[in-house]
């Protein structure tokens, strides 16, 4: 496991190039409301959960989903949890960490539920990847639709 942690300000939304994959999809002026990032580490990469919702969010669990390929068979694997509370507008909250090698097998991705007077209660998930996400993943819009039905 690892130590929790958050970051004020640190991350910028930019619908640019290097979110290539949502520019076709979404509005110029459509914003994510939850979303992923990863950071480099000494020792891997650490992902971050980012709250621009434009309120706190009172209270944020998340389930690390991993999975193991071996021989062409699907394995679960045991399953962390850690939360968070109140995590405030623009705050980004530690969520994982990967080293980038043992992690290189398995299919890892986050389960995230999340709680606020302005969202409700509301359960988010992101692509199980091998070696866990690497790229931005929004998980909520602000016109409060997933990532999966924006295509």
């Amino acid at each position: 496991m690892f130590d929790l942690k958050r970051i004020n300000a640190q991350f910028e939304w930019n619908s640019g190039s290097v979110y290539g994959r949502w520019s076709r999809a979404i509005k110029e002026n459509d914003r994510p409301y939850i979303w992923l990032s990863c950071l480099r580490s000494s020792e891997g990469r650490e992902l971050y959960c980012i709250n621009q919702t434009g309120s706190s969010i009172e209270r944020l669990d998340v389930i690390h989903n991993t999975h193991a390929l071996v021989d062409g068979e699907y394995f679960n694997k045991a399953n962390a949890t850690l939360g968070y509370t109140e995590i405030q507008h623009d705050e980004a909250v530690k969520i994982a960490h990967y080293d980038e090698y043992y992690d290189l097998d398995l299919l890892l991705g986050v389960t995230i539920a999340v709680s606020s007077n302005e969202l409700g209660s509301m359960v988010l998930k992101s692509k199980e990847i091998l070696g866990g996400p690497k790229l931005d993943d929004v998980l909520l819009w602000k016109n409060q639709c997933s990532s999966l039905q924006i295509r």
